[in-house]
């Protein structure tokens, strides 16, 4: 298979630090991903608002940002239609130069559609690996019926579809009647991140990291925290906002919680940091359109170095997650309403024990596991 290539398509949010650097997405695991499979992997990456910095393009991690004028992405309408103009240049471009062994991924439906409709006249494998899926995404909505149309067009165009979820998956089944496949936005395994670092002694670590993209996510987040503060067990808790660490700080100090700290950590310095925590947090705004259909990134970046983690209730779990018991399920709507079951949860013991539970779903769930399986039948 090492003869072939795949051309990646997604939307990205730019660094706001050094402006030229794409934040981790999902697209990152898949690239990486086709890498280890033997494929070269090329991407096109669009920002997912104006034209401030350009899109990027070329072979995987070695793409260059190219220029568009910064007027495109003034107004949304046309913003989309430059972007669905480039997606639909790069397919032609890339389905000339490989021909039928052209296989395309496309990250969302605005990058998917013009694949979707390319492909009635350009035979090539086209995949749609949908992330994420929200009941609403735009407030305007001739916006929203469009999303929602291009999200079901290219499910049902695809030579494969995949989720991010199994939520999304039994969704997809019923709402449109296609078949999906259950990719979860899982890294490749690699046992050196949990090998390498020694935990330490400081009791209980516990972290979280990520952005709150409502202030009610924030407010349940901080209302989490401080109840986990005053568990009376000997836990450490840090925090490390990828924006806002000013008022997470502020919060802190407000609320008088304990051993509570703001770190600020790269991508690479997250991983790390995580591999010498006892277990992992992630709490969303259960308000949130999406949030029924996520199973989010950082829960494998807990898993992959064997931490367990407390999760809102309403996301999407694996059925394996929640067997194998590595996840702590708040209350409806992120209440804490059984600190009793919470602290044993929380026992240093229980948390050791979930270790392995947590390391064997994470390599049985490796991308490069999950996406060497799936072209074998796609290819």
């Amino acid at each position: 298979m090492s003869h072939r290539s795949v051309l990646v398509i997604t939307h990205i949010v730019y660094n706001k630090v050094d402006g030229k650097s794409a934040l981790v997405g999902p697209y990152t695991a898949v690239c990486n991903a086709i890498v280890k499979n033997g494929f070269k992997a090329y991407t096109l990456q669009l920002p997912l608002e104006g034209f401030m910095q350009g899109y990027k393009s070329g072979l995987w991690q070695k793409e260059k940002i190219r220029k568009v004028p910064k007027v495109f992405g003034k107004l949304i309408y046309i913003k989309y239609l430059v972007d669905l103009f480039l997606v639909g240049l790069y397919c032609i471009r890339y389905i000339a130069r490989f021909r039928r062994k052209s296989i395309i991924i496309c990250i969302d439906p605005l990058s998917c559609l013009p694949a979707a409709v390319i492909r009635f006249v350009f035979p090539y494998k086209l995949v749609y690996y949908c992330v994420d899926f929200n009941h609403h995404r735009f407030s305007n909505s001739f916006l929203q019926k469009a999303y929602e149309f291009a999200d079901k067009l290219c499910s049902r165009r695809a030579d494969q579809s995949w989720v991010v979820s199994e939520k999304l998956r039994t969704y997809k089944k019923k709402k449109y009647k296609s078949t999906s496949y259950y990719v979860p936005n899982s890294p490749i395994f690699n046992p050196a991140l949990y090998k390498a670092i020694k935990r330490d002694d400081l009791g209980i670590k516990l972290i979280w990291g990520g952005s709150c993209i409502t202030d009610k996510q924030q407010k349940d987040l901080f209302d989490v925290v401080l109840q986990i503060s005053r568990l009376n067990l000997d836990i450490h808790i840090f925090l490390a906002p990828t924006n806002n660490a000013e008022q997470f700080e502020s919060m802190i100090k407000n609320l008088k919680i304990e051993n509570t700290n703001v770190l600020n950590l790269t991508n690479v310095e997250w991983r790390q940091f995580v591999a010498t925590c006892d277990v992992g947090l992630a709490v969303y705004d259960t308000q949130f359109g999406s949030t029924d259909f996520i199973e989010p990134l950082k829960i494998w970046d807990f898993m992959g170095v064997g931490v367990p983690f407390i999760i809102t209730k309403e996301v999407s779990l694996s059925p394996d997650i929640i067997e194998a018991q590595v996840a702590f399920r708040l209350g409806k709507d992120n209440a804490v309403d059984n600190k009793k079951l919470l602290s044993a949860f929380l026992d240093k013991k229980n948390l050791v024990s979930k270790k392995k539970e947590c390391l064997q779903i994470a390599q049985q769930y490796d991308m490069a596991k999950v996406i060497a399986s799936l072209f074998r039948r796609l290819i």
